[in-house]
C-alpha cells in the first residue's frame, strides 16, 4: 500500500516538474520559425559550467565503526532546475561483548533540485 502511494506521489511530482519546464520554454521562445535560420533552442550543446559534484564523507570509529562514502554529480539544465545522482557504500561494523555484527550496504540515487528564488547574477548566467 506505501509502495503504491510513494509511485503515485513520485508520478504526480515529474509530471509537474515536466509540466512546468514545458511552460517556461514556451513563454521564453520569441524566435519567429518562419524566419529564423538560427538552430532551436532545444539543440543547444552541454556547457561543462553548469556540472557541479560534491558528496559525503562520514568517518567514525570507536565500538560502533562506520564508513560512509557518497559521491555525486549533477547538471543545471536551467539556472533554476537542477537534476544529478549518486552512489553511497556504507560500512558498519560494532563489536557487542564477544559478538561482531558488520554490513556493507551499496546503493545510488537521484536527485533534483528546483530553485524559486535567485540573485540577479545567478540569473544573468544563463
Amino acid at each position: 500500500m506505501k509502495k503504491t502511494i510513494m509511485f503515485r506521489f513520485i508520478l504526480i511530482w515529474l509530471a509537474f516538474i515536466l509540466f512546468l519546464e514545458e511552460s517556461v520554454i514556451s513563454q521564453e521562445s520569441k524566435v519567429d520559425t518562419a524566419i529564423s535560420t538560427t538552430k532551436p533552442e532545444s539543440v543547444r550543446k552541454m556547457r561543462y559550467d553548469n556540472f557541479v559534484w560534491g558528496g559525503y564523507l562520514t568517518l567514525q570509529i570507536g565500538t560502533v565503526t562506520i564508513v560512509d562514502i557518497s559521491p555525486q554529480a549533477g547538471y543545471y539544465v536551467k539556472p533554476w532546475l537542477l537534476f544529478g545522482g549518486g552512489l553511497t557504500y556504507e560500512y558498519y561494523n560494532q563489536k557487542w561483548y564477544t559478538q561482531r555484527i558488520s554490513s556493507s550496504i551499496y546503493g545510488g540515487r537521484l536527485f533534483n533540485e528546483v530553485t524559486f528564488f535567485m540573485s540577479k547574477s545567478k540569473k544573468n548566467k544563463s
